[in-house]
C-alpha cells in the first residue's frame, strides 16, 4: 500500500517527507500518523488519490523511533498499517562554522550524533597535491578541491582531522547502518546514502565532487558521486574510501590504490 515511508527509515524534520502509495481503486484517502505512546496525528483528510503527498513535519510531533502510518478512505473505512516496520522522526543537529585562518575560507559545520563534521568539501589550495575537477576553477567554487591522501592528512585546520574508518562507522551507525554491515566491502546500508546526500536531512550534504582516477589519469563522476578519504588503510595497505552516490540509498566502503584525488570532509577533534 505505502511505498514510503514503509518502515525502518530515519526521517529528518528539516526535509519534506514524501509520502507515496498505491491504491488504484480509491478516489481519496486519509493518512494518520501513530506511535506506540498513543499519539495520533491527522496528516491529511480526503486527499485526492494522486501521489506523492509532501508532508512538512510540524514541530508539535516529538522526535521518536516508533512511528507508523495508517491509511483509510470513505469507501473502505477500515484502516490498515502503511508501514511494515516503525520509522524514526529526528531533529537536525546544531550548525556552526569553521574559519580556516590560512586563507579565510568559512565552512559550515554540523553536529550529527556526538560528532562535528564539515558540511562542505574542503577547498584549501595545496600546490601540487590538490586540484579543481578537470582543472576548472568554477568546480572548486561549487564542489571543493580534490586532494592526494597525504595532503588530506597533513592540512587539516587546527582542532580538526581526517576521519578514521572507525569514525565513519560511528557516523554510519547513527544514521542506521546495522552493526553487522559496518565492516562489509562495497555498498552498505539501505537509507544512509540518501541521508548523507545533498539535502538528505542530517546536514552532511555530500556535494558529489567526483574523484581523480590515477589508473587512467582522468577526473570522473562529478555530480554523481562523492569520493571521500579516510585516514585508515586496510591490511593490503590500501587507503579506505567512502563513496556516496547520487540517488543511492547506500554508502560504499572499500580500499583503493587508484584514487589520485578525492574530496575531504574533516571531523572535529574529541573534546
Amino acid at each position: 500500500m505505502i511505498y514510503h515511508p514503509f518502515g525502518s527509515e530515519i526521517i529528518y524534520r528539516s526535509k519534506t517527507c514524501r509520502i507515496s502509495w498505491n491504491a488504484p481503486s480509491w478516489t481519496s484517502l486519509n493518512i494518520v500518523l501513530n506511535n506506540d505512546s498513543g499519539l495520533s496525528w491527522q496528516i491529511c483528510k480526503e486527499l485526492p488519490n494522486s501521489e506523492p503527498y509532501n508532508w512538512d513535519i510540524p514541530d508539535e510531533i516529538p522526535d521518536g523511533t516508533s512511528y507508523s502510518l495508517m491509511v483509510s478512505n470513505s469507501e473502505n473505512p477500515q484502516s490498515a498499517p502503511a508501514s511494515t516496520e516503525p520509522f524514526e522522526i529526528r531533529s537536525q543537529g546544531e550548525f556552526s562554522t569553521l574559519t580556516d585562518s590560512r586563507d579565510g575560507q568559512v565552512y559550515r559545520t554540523i553536529k550529527i550524533g556526538s560528532q562535528w563534521w564539515m558540511a562542505e568539501d574542503f577547498n584549501l589550495i595545496i600546490p601540487g597535491d590538490s586540484h579543481c575537477y578537470k582543472d576548472n576553477d568554477s568546480n572548486c567554487a561549487t564542489h571543493g578541491r580534490l586532494y592526494t591522501l597525504e595532503a588530506a592528512l597533513d592540512n587539516s585546520p587546527p582542532g580538526w582531522h581526517l576521519p578514521t574508518d572507525d569514525e565513519w562507522k560511528q557516523l554510519e551507525t547513527y544514521l542506521g547502518i546495522e552493526p553487522e554491515d559496518l565492516d562489509n566491502i562495497g555498498d552498505r546500508g539501505v537509507f544512509t546514502g540518501l541521508l548523507l546526500g545533498r539535502d538528505g536531512g542530517p546536514g552532511f550534504d555530500a556535494l558529489y565532487g567526483g574523484y581523480h582516477n590515477s589508473r587512467v589519469g582522468k577526473d570522473a563522476h562529478k555530480n554523481w558521486e562523492s569520493h571521500l578519504w579516510t585516514a585508515t588503510k586496510n591490511k593490503e595497505a590500501k587507503p579506505i574510501i567512502r563513496v556516496i552516490t547520487h540517488a543511492s540509498g547506500r554508502v560504499a566502503r572499500f580500499g583503493s590504490l587508484h584514487h589520485g584525488g578525492s574530496s575531504v570532509r574533516y571531523v572535529k577533534d574529541s573534546e
